[in-house]
């Protein structure tokens, strides 16, 4: 793991930052325009996963043509593949299990008057 690495290291990471900057103006632009989702966990959530999946599709991409040193696409492989698990495994349910939780209503508050008025 040399200099080849790193270059192709800044390629990764610069082509995720496009990724994610794209992933983030077509889920404001298009995906939600007429909603109203004030959640920024959940933009970055969907912008992250975009990221990821585009990432994966450009390293089948560059494994057919032959760009990238062979060490370096199976080292982003599988850094991209297991976090992309760990965000469809764990986070992203545990996200949306916890947003359930915080909407299901199991006690109704009522005011005391309400109580006793009958």
């Amino acid at each position: 793991m040399g200099l080849g690495f790193v270059v192709d290291s800044v390629i990764m990471f610069g082509t995720q930052i496009l990724f994610f900057g794209f992933g983030w103006l077509f889920f404001m632009r298009e995906l939600f325009k007429y909603s109203e989702v004030q959640n920024m966990i959940v933009q970055l959530l969907f912008s992250i996963t975009f990221t990821l999946s585009c990432t994966m599709f450009e390293l089948i991409i560059f494994e057919i043509l032959g760009w990238l040193d062979s060490t370096s696409r199976y080292f982003h492989w599988q850094f991209n593949l297991y976090f992309i698990l760990f965000m469809m495994v764990v986070l992203l349910p545990l996200y949306s299990a916890i947003q359930v939780v915080n909407t299901i209503k199991l006690v109704q508050r009522r005011p005391i008057a309400k109580l006793f008025a009958g």
